[in-house]
């Protein structure tokens, strides 16, 4: 790499991705274009390096949040002209972030930080780019520890940001680089950013650490408090690097995840040692996209969850996620998903349609479900189908429908208040809670089981035919239910 001809900058950032593997040669990068000191360095020094790393091509890419009226489209319109100043492809996009955060119930920021990762990853699939480029600073590093400190985080949180994200697409060139060697890079190349006056406001958490309470602890007690807050990331990320190789060993290794459950085997879990027992988890929750703004709390309740013998047992985590010990098994769970998998109301069947058809399809929240009417000789195969539980994913029961139909309008729904059922050889009914329990329904699953009830009774749960209408030696006619849950 000839650095000869680089300014001390560039040459610095071109350290930084050389350390970390962040650009290829031939790759494209997406560039975060705010029009701020920040991004208008880190899109001049790309530029720079571009003859230097073999950068295919540039695409910055301005997001818009309408949250500074006039001030805002300025903005949009300085990252233009930027961006033509350095040979970089242009594209704007606009968001009402203060409505979307409000109909989402989150704060501005997070909101904002959502839609702009999404935004370029957008453009990234368009321009078929290798990496999506954002300007974090040495000092936005320090910024993040301290307040993850002061919110409550373990070692990962200490981390702070990284240079390269896990999959290789983020990258984070000035991150090594304080942002007063910016501003001066700025100010000598004559690149004249956009100030954003909300930063020169403490109207948000960052804001009032930054212009509040990190002045006054430099004056106070360490003048070189930036210094000591990027060490301590540095080295926590050495650190939180042996125990994840550690988690990742029990967690793949020794096939304890079940990604497409989202469980985890707890078998061994408690032989552990603490530190990795707790790194385990928040390696989960990086899997699983629940670990922004992970606090330790969070993760000393998911601790005291999978470790107390207990059941069943939940606790929250963030994001809408929480954990659920069951049955020797941990399921990390997002309460939107589950709601998604439950019926809204009922769906009828349609006995007309399969009495002149022989078949119909119906819909559900979690399955579509095909019912076939079997007679005379097709009913000799669907009569040796194989009984399954509750909890099975993929279903195929049959029942005498002569008999479902005389108990009146069966129709799929999930589980009531109230609701019995009876297994086969067994007499009498008992509550569907009861049922599930018998059968080892993990407790955050029952809420979504596909029932068939008719009269009042439930008569297919799952895959699991009630006694009321199981098939004998005098059925006529079968109903053949099947599907499979996504």
């Amino acid at each position: 790499m000839d650095k000869s001809k680089l300014s001390p900058l560039a040459s610095a950032a071109a350290d930084s991705i050389r350390k970390y593997g962040m650009i290829n040669f031939g790759d494209s990068v997406v560039v975060g274009l705010s029009g701020g000191p920040d991004s208008v360095c880190l899109l001049s020094v790309l530029s720079e390096l571009r003859p230097v790393l073999g950068i295919k091509s540039l695409h910055a890419v301005h997001i818009n949040h309408c949250l500074r009226g006039e001030e805002s489209m300025g903005d949009e319109k300085s990252a233009g002209k930027m961006a033509e100043r350095f040979g970089a492809s242009f594209d704007a996009v606009r968001y009402d972030v203060r409505k979307m955060a409000e109909e989402q119930g989150i704060g501005e920021e997070e909101m904002g930080r959502r839609l702009r990762y999404t935004t370029f990853e957008v453009f990234r699939d368009k321009y078929g780019a290798q990496r999506i480029a954002v300007a974090h600073n040495r000092n936005d590093q320090a910024e993040t520890v301290l307040m993850r400190v002061i919110r409550g985080t373990g070692i990962h949180g200490l981390t702070g940001i990284e240079h390269i994200r896990e999959d290789g697409v983020v990258i984070r060139p000035l991150l090594d680089i304080d942002r007063a060697d910016i501003e001066a890079y700025c100010e000598e190349r004559e690149l004249k950013p956009r100030i954003d006056s909300t930063n020169l406001k403490p109207v948000y958490t960052r804001n009032r650490l930054r212009l509040n309470l990190m002045p006054y602890m430099r004056s106070e007690f360490n003048p070189r408090l930036d210094d000591a807050l990027t060490r301590l990331a540095a080295q926590a990320a050495e650190a939180d690097d042996l125990l994840r190789q550690e988690a990742i060993r029990f967690l793949d290794d020794m096939d304890r995840w079940d990604k497409k459950e989202s469980v985890l085997d707890l078998e061994g879990f408690g032989d552990l040692h603490p530190a990795v027992e707790k790194r385990v988890l928040t390696e989960i929750t990086e899997r699983i996209g629940a670990s922004h703004n992970l606090t330790a709390n969070a993760v000393d309740r998911m601790m005291d969850t999978a470790l107390e013998g207990e059941e069943p047992r939940q606790a929250d985590i963030s994001d809408g996620c929480y954990v659920r010990r069951s049955y020797g098994k941990l399921w990390f769970l997002r309460k939107e998903e589950e709601e998604d998998r439950r019926i809204d109301g009922h769906v009828g069947i349609p006995a007309e349609q399969l009495e002149k058809e022989g078949k119909a399809v119906l819909k559900t929240a979690s399955a579509e479900i095909s019912l076939t009417l079997l007679r005379g000789a097709d009913s000799v195969s669907g009569a040796h189908v194989k009984r399954q539980g509750p909890g099975a994913e993929e279903v195929r029961a049959v029942l005498d429908f002569d008999r479902l139909m005389e108990m009146g309008s069966p129709v799929f729904r999930n589980r009531r208040p109230g609701d019995r059922f009876r297994p086969l050889g067994m007499l009498g009914h008992k509550k569907i809670q009861d049922f599930f329990t018998d059968r080892k329904v993990p407790a955050q699953e029952r809420d979504s089981v596909i029932l068939l009830a008719a009269g009042g009774r439930i008569v297919l749960a799952g895959g699991e035919v009630s006694g009321d209408c199981a098939v004998d030696e005098n059925t006529e006619k079968m109903l053949l239910v099947e599907y499979v849950r996504n």
